[in-house]
This record gives C-alpha cells, structure tokens and sequence, in this order.
C-alpha cells in the first residue's frame, strides 16, 4: 500500500530528541492500512499514486494521489494536474475551500473529519481510573512540559505507538492535550478533552479545520497546561457530528485499479 504520512518517525533526530516510536499521529496511517487492507503492507513513499490519510500534508499531492482524511497547511499546493487527484474525504471544511480554490474537484467528497477517530474501531473498551488525568504534549513541547506540568496530571508521550496511547485515554477521566490527534483520540474514545494551545508556533489552523469538520467550534482553551484545574475540568465528553463510521475509505479494487495497492507482496 502505497502512503505518505509526515517525516517524524522512528529515529529521526531533533532538537527536542530522537524519536523512540514515531509521532503517534502521523504513523497512524500504518494502522488504518491494517485495519481496513488486511494483509497490506504499509509503504511511505514520496512520488503518487497513493492514498493520503492522516496529517497536514495536502501541500505534498502528487498525481494519482486519493485524499482520504487529510488537511492543509497555509502552504501553496504543489504543480499538480487536479484532475489526477481525487479527493474523497478532508480534514474539515478549511481544507475543502482551500483545495477548490487551488483548482481541485470536490465534488466527490463524501466526508469531513479526521481518520484518527477509527481508533475506536481499534481498541477494546477500558474503564477510566478515578480522578485520572494526562496531559499530551504537541511532539516540540515534551522537554518543556515536563519542568512544569501539574503533579496531579500525568504527562502520556506522543511519541509512541498510537493504540497504547489509546489505551491510556480510556484509563483516563480528563485529558489535556496540545496534540491535534491526542484531541482526536479522545474524541474518538468518548473521553472529556481540554484542548491546550501549543506552546510552540503551531497554526491553530489545523484544529478549526478538524472542529469545524465535526461539527465543532474552537473550544476556549487553555494558554498553559499550568492553568490546568480540576475542578473547572468537563464533565462530559464532545458531541460530534460524524463518527468512525462515517468515514469510507476507498475499495481495495479502487486503490489496486490506481495502482496505490498490489495483490502482491509488497
């Protein structure tokens, strides 16, 4: 199966430190491959066709290319043919205006929302531990966090296989999160969610195309986890407009007719 999903993987270096597992929310794409084509292989490749679903990474289209999930970035779209491209589900409504003005169809788009919410197709229910909290950083604000997050909360690494970091939401009764995909894996996961403004200059961008997707707007968030109160914390978790199933991913006959997937071994 032909993917792309975001650069920051196993080992690469940084100024923050290497990656042990991945970005949880980018290597996501690996495990939508294995949920919904069993038995393929997942291939991160640079040159189309493929099938994008997970990230900001609308700015990397190339021919060929099914958008299944994904969003954009305020970067120009690259020297495409749009009528190579189809697009089949985005992010949230953000993307979609941005694509068509870019000269891309839209017409055939069949949902808003973000892949990231079949994580609860994945996992077994767990039952929240009382008076549990954790705090997901954005992957650029670990080392800071550490220094001053709340002793009452307990910090979960992004950096991390996606499904365990699922598992401790539902062992969870609050999450904090200044992670877009840690947002959506307690959405997802029927788990209360304070969004945290990244503490880096991450585009709020992003989240209003994920919020807005859901039928969602930006919630009031805080500027620090430091604020971070229990009692002030929500009761119940985020009513969303579209669920897991709403979110169709093409047919293996479709990807292998476009060359994205092979019955073969890859």
């Amino acid at each position: 199966m032909r993917l792309n999903f975001d650069r920051y993987t196993k080992l690469r270096k940084s100024t923050w430190r290497e990656f042990g597992v991945g970005n949880a929310g980018d290597i996501f794409a690996r495990n939508l491959v294995s949920h919904h084509y069993h038995g393929s292989k997942a291939l991160n490749v640079t040159e189309g066709p493929r099938l994008l679903c997970v990230g900001s990474i609308a700015h990397k289209l190339a021919p060929g290319d099914i958008l299944c999930g994904i969003g954009c970035k305020d970067v120009a779209f690259p020297a495409v043919d749009p009528e190579t491209v189809k697009v089949q589900g985005v992010r949230g409504p953000i993307t979609a205006t941005a694509l068509h003005k870019a000269g891309y169809d839209v017409s055939q788009i069949k949902w808003h929302g973000d892949p990231g919410l079949k994580i609860s197709q994945m996992l077994n229910p767990e039952s929240a531990k009382p008076g549990r909290a954790i705090f997901i950083p954005h992957y650029r604000e670990r080392g800071m966090v550490r220094k001053v997050i709340p002793k009452w909360i307990n910090m979960v690494d992004i950096d991390d296989d996606p499904l365990r970091i699922g598992r401790e939401i539902m062992r969870a009764e609050l999450v904090y999160s200044s992670s877009l995909h840690g947002i959506i894996f307690a959405h997802a996961l029927g788990r209360p969610v304070v969004m945290v403004k990244p503490a880096t200059e991450e585009p709020l961008l992003k989240f209003d195309d994920y919020f807005f997707g859901v039928g969602l707007a930006r919630p009031r968030y805080l500027s620090s986890i430091t604020e971070a109160d229990i009692h002030t914390k929500p009761n119940s978790p985020a009513s969303l407009s579209v669920s897991a199933e709403d979110l169709i991913f093409p047919t293996a006959q479709e990807l292998e007719s476009r060359g994205i997937m092979t019955t073969e071994p890859e």
